[in-house]
């Protein structure tokens, strides 16, 4: 059953209404009986109406319908203008259809599903600033390193000084007497000269093997070593203080020694070279040699000096010369041992680079000390120089001390 719209008790005959919930729906003003009817929602017309039973309605009344009628099917008696108003149907129908839209509302009834139609939004006018993403800056490619050739070891040059040999200056540099004669060229090391400029040899210049010391000579000469004691100082270093005798017949150059210390199994705990206060050891001479330890082992069983090096000074080629000690006094000065005398030059040449050097042991005839110093003048054939010489002894007041000199030919 259709929902109906239309004359009802509070709808009047001549008016119209109309359900959006279902099919179209009209009814058509009369005077006498109502009639409607309905579409279908494509518009199309559905065969469906039926009759008023009240021609004449008045407010207040109810209306009395007629049965349904589908099309032209069912048979209704023509009293009190039913049949007049099936005509009047069919008789605007066709206007109905043209009007439909626009004098009544919409019945539905439930819909088909149908497919939604997509809402289009409505552009909104705006100004839009766009965001602009950073973006990576690449960096300076890094260049290839270039293949450059290692560079060659700047050489090391060295201005003989006053007083220098080849050992001290081997000493300095860390490199042997062998290899610093090599780089210059030099067959006796008794040539050396003031003002000299030695190439200390570095890198590969030095021989392959060397531990960066100086090197032993294959045969050393024959050398004493003596008087060798060591004593502790008051901030922990520790000295080790000897002599060097020469026992042969021939001066001696470039004496050199090693000194180690050991633990009971023989292990070396310590080591360091020193070199003789000397230059030239006469025959029968004797030169006072030192080495200070910095960090020296708490305790250590036994000790080894061994000499490296000692050289028969060449024939004629003595770069050194003994000279006399005369008029020598010596004695306390409260903590000081002070040493005064001069220095005599009995030779028929002029002397530079005079040395005087004293040395002092206690009664057991260890070497408690020694001090070494260099007259600032020439001393002529036959002339004197006064020295004046202090030092602190590693034990009290020395038993006994010795004072040798030497000086340096002067060339025409």
């Amino acid at each position: 059953m259709l929902p109906w719209c239309g004359p009802t008790a509070s709808t009047p005959p001549g008016s119209s209404s109309c359900n959006l919930n279902g099919p179209y729906l009209f009814s058509l003003p009369s005077r006498r009986s109502p009639v409607e009817g309905t579409f279908s929602p494509d518009g199309l017309l559905e065969a469906r109406f039926r009759v008023g039973n009240a021609p004449n309605l008045r407010e207040g009344e109810q209306l009395q319908w007629a049965n349904e009628l589908q099309g032209s099917e069912g048979v209704m008696p023509d009293r009190e203008g039913y049949s007049k108003g099936c005509r009047r149907f069919w008789r605007w129908l066709v206007l109905v259809s043209l009007l439909l839209s626009g004098c009544g509302q919409v019945i539905s009834r439930e819909p088909p599903t149908a497919t939604p139609i997509p809402t289009v939004p409505q552009p909104t006018v705006g100004l839009v600033v766009p965001r602009l993403r950073p973006t990576a800056t690449p960096g300076p490619a890094t260049p290839s390193p270039i293949a450059s050739p290692s560079p060659t070891p700047t050489p090391v040059i060295h201005v003989v000084q006053a007083g220098e040999t080849l050992i001290s200056i081997s000493l300095q540099y860390g490199v042997s007497v062998e290899a610093i004669q090599a780089a210059n060229g030099i067959l006796n090391p008794q040539t050396l000269q003031i003002g000299q400029e030695l190439i200390i040899p570095m890198g590969d210049e030095v021989a392959e093997g060397s531990p960066g010391l100086l090197l032993p000579t294959p045969t050393p000469a024959p050398v004493l070593v003596e008087n060798v004691a060591f004593y502790r100082t008051p901030v922990g270093s520790l000295w080790c203080l000897g002599e060097v005798v020469n026992p042969g017949e021939e001066p001696l150059e470039n004496v050199e020694l090693r000194i180690t210390l050991h633990d009971p199994a023989g292990a070396v705990l310590a080591e360091g070279q020193a070199a003789a206060a000397l230059d030239l050891i006469p025959p029968g001479g004797r030169s006072p040699f030192g080495l200070l330890f910095n960090a020296p082992p708490d305790t250590y069983d036994r000790y080894l000096v061994t000499p490296l090096r000692a050289e028969v000074a060449a024939e004629g080629a003595v770069l050194y010369t003994p000279l006399t000690v005369a008029e020598v006094e010596a004695g306390p000065s409260g903590p000081l041992f002070e040493v005064r005398g001069q220095v005599v030059n009995e030779t028929p040449t002029a002397m530079t680079q005079v040395t005087v050097i004293v040395t002092t042991y206690n009664a057991a005839g260890q070497v408690t000390g020694f001090r070494q110093a260099r007259l600032p003048d020439e001393l002529p054939p036959g002339g004197r120089l006064p020295f004046a010489l202090s030092l602190i002894p590693q034990e009290a007041q020395p038993v006994e001390y010795t004072v040798v000199a030497e000086g340096r030919p002067l060339q025409p």
